[in-house]
């Protein structure tokens, strides 16, 4: 059951008026459409820019919306001016809004990784192509590395230890897209290498055997 309303993601993506992405529907069935780049509204904490790839769980079906261009999509957002306002039951700008700006002054486009629902957009990115289009979404996620995590702070939201943790995971080179599978993809080490105690008689071994297609160690 639960397998075959995961599936049902289909039905609320939408081509037909404007750029492709998801649009909520309500319990008639009608349609909640708002601007691409405004959060909040039916999304919550994002908007349809940033939720627009939240199929993490079945990457080759999304591609397949998408005809076969998501890594082109994703790339193209990343590279998108930010100017969205928010829709949102608050009365203030919401902080997420504020912060997702911040980010994107800083060359990242509609990535608002400042909050959770944008952490799994660059490991889509890195599983929905080919070689070249890996090496991308890896060039992408040491930049986020490098530039978002400083001995300043964070760029936004640690709720429940998420940023936190998304950086230790993707600094070693692991990331779990698919929650509730065993499965884990694999991103861009910092480490030359690393050991993860996986239980008294198993370690997990990571090694990086080169350097960063952009010559960064």
């Amino acid at each position: 059951e639960l397998e075959s309303r995961a599936s049902r993601y289909e039905l609320l993506f939408d081509s037909s008026q404007g750029p492709p992405s998801f649009h909520p529907h309500d319990a008639l069935g009608h349609v909640h459409r708002q601007k691409m780049d405004d959060m909040g509204g039916a999304y919550g904490e994002a908007g349809p820019l940033q939720l627009r790839h939240y199929v993490p769980w079945n990457v080759s079906g999304l591609n397949a919306l998408y005809g076969g261009r998501l890594c082109e999509v994703i790339d193209a957002d990343l590279r998108t001016n930010f100017t969205g306002s928010s829709l949102h039951f608050y009365q203030d700008t919401i902080h997420e809004l504020r912060e997702a700006k911040r980010v994107g002054d800083m060359g990242f486009g509609t990535y608002s990784h400042s909050n959770q629902p944008s952490h799994h957009i660059l490991y889509v990115m890195l599983m929905a192509g080919d070689a070249a289009c890996a090496s991308k979404a890896r060039a992408w996620i040491r930049r986020v590395l490098r530039t978002l995590y400083t001995p300043r702070g964070f760029c936004g939201d640690e709720d429940n230890g998420e940023m936190g943790a998304w950086y230790v995971l993707s600094a070693m080179g692991l990331f779990p897209l698919k929650l509730g599978s065993d499965e884990l993809v694999l991103g861009s080490p910092i480490f030359r290498k690393v050991d993860i105690r996986v239980h008294a008689d198993a370690t997990l071994h990571i090694e990086r055997r080169s350097r960063a297609s952009d010559g960064r160690e």
